[in-house]
Order: C-alpha cells, then structure tokens, then sequence
C-alpha cells in the first residue's frame, strides 16, 4: 500500500516550510562554538526564514558574540532585514564598548531613519570613542538628522560635534542654527559654527561671519576666513585683504585663499607680487591657489611656472582650463619654442583645444594641428598621434587609419584609442575589419571600444569567442549589446544567456562588463540576476549593476536594491544604488556612452623609469565602466569623453 503525503498549499506570499524551519535551525547554530558555522548561521538569517525569529536570535546573539566577523555579519543581517525592532540591540552593542565595526553599526543605525536610531547617534556625540562613527551614521540620515541636532545641540556641553554634523549633511535649514551659534561664549563652538557654515556655502551666511573678523581668538577669525571663501561675494573682498597683509602666517594665508575664490581679479596681484618677492608664508599659497583658479589673471603666474620648471606639467595643464581659452597662447609660443618643458605643453595644448574649441578661431586651430603634426618631442609618435587626436585634427584619420594595419601590436592599439578619441571615421571598413581579426587582446580592446563609440555595425557572430575570454569580454559583451537592437532574435538570446553567465564569471571585470552590457542591451528581463549582483563581494561590480538598473528602470529591483543599499559602506556604491532606487525612469539609456568634453591624464611609471611596454592599468568611472588599458612608453594614459560632471576616477595598476 503506498501512502502520500500531502503538504497544504502554501498561502500567498508564503516563503515554504524549507525557509520557516530556517530560523529556528539558524538560531541554534549561532551558538555553536566554531566560529564558521555562526558565520554561515548569521548569513543565512539575513535572508531566510521568519523574520520575527531571525531578528530575535540575531539581536540576543549581538550581545554575546566577541568574533568581529560574526559580528560584523549580525550587524550586516538585521540592517537587511530592516525591521526597527532591532534599533534597541544595535544602539546597546554601539554605547557598549565591546563593538568590533562602529562604523558598520553606524551604517546600520542610519539605514533605519527612525527617531530612535537618530537619537541613540545623536547621544553617542558625547562619547570621545565613538563620535566619529556616529557623525557619519548622521551624516548618512540625511535631512531627517537636522532637527534632533538642532534640539540636542542647545542641550550639550559642548555642540561642536553636532554642529560638524549638522555643516556635513548640508541642509541650509541648518544656516540660520549655526548663526546663532557664532555668538557662543566659547572659542571652540563660534569657529565650529563657522567651520559648519563654510560647508553648508549659504550666502546668507556671509554677513555674520564676518563679524567675527573681529573675534579675540586667532582660531576663530580663521575658520571666518576661511568660511568666507564659500559664502562670500566680491563685496567682502575688502574684508580679506587686511588679513592677508597683517595677520599671523594661517590667517595670511586663508585670507589670500579666500580671496582668490571670491574675486580672482583682486587676488591675482597679491599673489605674483608674493611668488616673485619668495614671500616664506603666502609664496606657496599663491602656486597652489593658481593652479586651481581658471580666472584669466593667473596666466602670467602660469606661464612663469612653467618657465621656471616650478611644477610645469601641473601649471601647463592648469592654462589650458583658463576660461575662455586664455591660456592657448602661453602654451602654443612653449611648445614652439621647444625646451624641457615643450611636451607638457604640446599635451596642454591638445586638451585646450578641445575643450574650448568654440571659442577658438579656424587660424589657430589650423596652428595648432600644424604644431601637433610636427616632430614628437623625444620621438614618440604614438603620443603624438593620440595629442592631434585630443585635439580633433581631421588630418590625423588617414594615419590612425593606416596605423590600424601596422604589424605592431601596440601601434594598432594606440591608432585604434586615436579614432575612439577622434570621434568619427568616413570610413569605418578598416576599423570594422581590425575588431574581426584582431588577436591581440589590448588591440582588440581599443578597436572594440572604438567601434561601440562611433556604432560600427559589428557581426554579433564575430564576438563570440571574445565573450568567452576574460582579457576581452567586458569590451566585446559592451559592443554586442550597442548592436544588438539590428541583431536576429536568436542571435539576441543567445546574447541574453552569455551576459547573464557573465555576472557569475570568475573576473569582477568580467561581471562588471556584464552588468553594463546588460543595460547597453535593454534586458529589462536580467533584472533579477542584477538585483542579484549587487551583493557582489567586489564594490566595482555593485556599482555597475546599480547602474544597469537604474538605466533599465525597473521599478520591481527596488526592494532588493534598497536592502543593499542599507548596509552599503562604499560612499560610490550608495549613490549608484539611491540614483537607481530613486528615480530610474529618468536615466539615460546608455549608461556607457561619453557624455561630456572632460580627459582624464594620469602618469605611471614602473619602478621609476620609462619603459617602451607602458604599464597595464585599470581605470574604473563612475558609470560603471571598468576599462582596461596600457599607457604609453612614457607612462602617460589619455581617457577622453569623460561621462559629464565625473567626480570620482580610480586608476590602478593591473593585476
């Protein structure tokens, strides 16, 4: 007789007896005496079984548990599960004394924006162990944080540190709080205040703090000067100058500063009488302060820079960022003249040009390309090619093309980077043909990324096999998917499943290739295996799968994409999951296309010196694109088109 056993339709919504039993089986685990198997139990927790019983265990074993691993993972688990109930055991391990990873409790405490998370933050500013996480677990609340500073800063014995908060979360319903605080009988708090209010950059705040150019204590009229660099206007211009004759050397030299940002044009004297009379306080203000004013009056302090060889690269790069193109001049009569100095120039050059060339007639545009076309400085012709490139010289495309078929490897790698950076081709056969027969990794990688930019029409067949291996994968899955839409469906699934296995390959390059891939395609259907991603162990990974979701819009990745970004401590990775859980109907639908006219220049030499090989690095923007380059013999890397307003680059050497 055979018996069945029949088990009862589960209720909607129902997780299956498999995860109930979970729980309870995870909780006796988390006593165990091997540490691994807490681990696994504290994991395991966070996404499985009861909620009620796996926040119990969770918080009981958080007042025992002395592995900072483990604890690590309970912190990490009840911030997924995101159930306020656990505030109380989260603020306990914070005051304890006994927390591992105060900074990952913060992470959590600020994950759950309750009242009571924000207040347990807000009393933990008291305590000199603990101050700094709680300040960031603040700053990470947000808006929600200002009133519970606000009220907790009147009541403490010394608000300093709710102030920094209150400067860092940069809400300006803080300004008219931290101007009243500018009055405080203590030192220490009217120079926090107007450290916070220099953060906050409210020009409302502007008047007030320059009361305290009159304060008794040196330290707090340099945190007004200071503070007025950000809020003030021309008007307070003569405010600052007194300071910057008579003050002590710190107040000198914030006053010039300040000065320099609010009214370049009264500064620029000060500091070129300063650099050139080797005055010992503000001379090396001055060089720092114009290398970063792109005011048209700092040029002829440049120009001497670079003259001298007093930090020239910086200070030619520097002239060509000059408004308006100002600086082109300076440069061009360098790179003519020739010198140590003239290579630098010839680079600033190029970058000029193409971004300002709207302001640049068709005469020196036509100087600059001839200049460009000249003898390379130290012979290098590959970095001359790419400068004239920079700076889109239409007659630098018959060479790039013809470079496309030499039998060097490298020169077919730098011809490719040089049509990427051109930005159009009237022929695109040559590179068509270079991507489809390529068998140099770094060249196909060029010529691939070339051809995603200009949207050459590549054969989805022909990628195939580069998808298969690491060194080429990320480029070729980006091209397959920018062709993808003009592709037979077969062809298209066929891409969909290795895009999808890509996001569990070995390489996080490889995965990180994937997920923008996937969003270059338009697979609204991958969602689940991004949503999934974005628990990837590498952050560079996370990152791109955040993107793709926020590009692809799909509003059902929200839950999953907000319990990471709860416990998220990669600052990057937080914004690429907010940006996608926010608003992701509004993205671009290219996550991978250049967006703006910025280049990135970096240096890198091997072991001190030149070497005709380069150097292999990776180079990780904030759209998720994780490229792989070498630079040139001279150790220099050209990334051009940057996406527009790129605030955050990393460039490392590969592995």
């Amino acid at each position: 007789m055979a018996i069945w056993l029949v088990s009862p339709a589960a209720p909607a919504g129902a997780q299956g007896w498999s995860s109930l039993l979970t729980g309870p089986r995870e909780a006796h685990r988390l006593g165990s005496q091997d540490v691994a198997t807490r681990l696994r139990a504290a994991h395991r927790l966070g996404t499985h079984g009861d909620a009620g019983t796996a926040i119990r265990a969770l918080t009981e074993a958080l007042r025992t548990e002395r592995d900072a691993g483990v604890q690590r993972q309970i912190v990490e688990s009840l911030t997924r599960r995101g159930d306020p109930s656990a505030v109380p055991a989260l603020v306990a391990a914070l005051i304890s004394g006994s927390a591992v990873d105060r900074a990952g409790l913060t992470r959590a405490l600020a994950s759950f924006e309750s009242d009571a998370a924000i207040a347990a933050l807000v009393e933990a500013l008291a305590r000199d162990d603990v101050r700094a996480a709680a300040i960031e677990g603040l700053v990470r609340m947000g808006p929600a944080a200002v009133p519970h500073l606000v009220r907790a800063a009147r009541h403490m014995a010394s608000p300093v540190a709710a102030l920094g908060a209150l400067g860092a979360i940069g809400d300006m319903r803080a300004t008219a709080v931290l101007v009243a605080y500018l009055g405080h009988e203590r030192e220490e708090v009217r120079a926090a205040a107007a450290d916070a209010l220099g953060e906050l950059r409210d020009a409302a705040a502007a008047n007030p703090l320059a009361t305290l150019l009159d304060d008794p204590s040196p330290a707090v009229v340099r945190a007004a000067l200071v503070a007025l660099g950000y809020c003030g206007q021309p008007a307070h211009a003569r405010l600052l100058t007194p300071f910057i004759a008579d003050g002590t050397p710190v107040q000198r030299r914030a006053a010039l500063r300040s000065l320099a940002q609010i009214d370049p044009a009264a500064a620029v004297p000060i500091m070129e009488h300063a650099v050139s009379a080797g005055d010992p306080v503000l001379a090396h203000a001055s060089v720092e302060q114009a290398l970063v004013t792109t005011h048209p009056g700092v040029m002829a302090l440049l120009f001497g820079l670079v003259e001298e060889g007093t930090r020239a690269r910086e200070a030619a790069s520097a002239l060509a960022e000059l408004e308006g193109g100002a600086g082109l001049d300076v440069l061009e009569r360098v790179a003519i003249a020739g010198g140590p100095h003239a290579a630098d120039a010839a680079l600033a050059l190029a970058l000029g040009v193409r971004e300002w060339g709207d302001h640049v007639d068709d005469a020196r545009l036509r100087r600059v390309w001839r200049l460009l076309t000249g003898p390379a400085p130290g012979g290098d012709t590959h970095r001359r090619l790419l400068l004239r490139a920079i700076a889109r010289d239409p007659w630098v495309e018959t060479w790039l093309v013809r470079a496309l078929g030499s039998p060097s490897p490298a020169r077919r790698a730098i011809a490719a980077m040089g049509i990427e950076m051109l930005g159009h081709l009237e022929d695109s056969a040559p590179l068509l043909r270079t991507v489809e027969g390529e068998t140099d990794p770094e060249a196909f990688r060029r010529a691939a990324s070339a051809a995603r930019v200009l949207r050459v029409e590549v054969a989805l067949a022909t990628l195939w096999g580069r998808m298969e291996d690491p060194e080429t994968a990320p480029e070729a899955m980006a091209l397959a998917a920018t062709v993808s839409a003009s592709a037979p469906a077969r062809d298209r699934r066929r891409l969909g499943v290795l895009l999808r296995r890509g996001l569990r390959a070995a390489d996080p390059r490889v995965r990180a290739g994937s997920a923008g891939a996937l969003a270059l395609a338009d697979d609204r259907d991958a969602w689940r295996a991004l949503a999934a991603a974005v628990e990837d162990p590498v952050p560079e990974v996370r990152r791109s799968a955040a993107r793709a979701l926020s590009v692809l819009g799909v509003p059902a990745a929200g839950p999953a994409l907000a319990a990471r970004s709860r416990m998220e401590a990669d600052p990057v990775v937080t914004d690429a999951l907010r940006d996608a859980i926010d608003a992701p109907d509004s993205r671009p639908r290219d996550p991978l296309a250049p967006e703006g006219e910025s280049v990135l220049r970096v240096r890198i030499v091997a072991a001190g010196e030149e070497g005709q090989a380069g150097v292999p690095v990776d180079v990780l923007l904030p759209d998720g694109r994780w490229e792989r380059m070498r630079t040139l013999a001279t150790g220099e890397l050209f990334v051009v088109s940057l996406p527009a307003g790129t605030a955050d680059v990393r460039v490392r050497i590969s592995p």
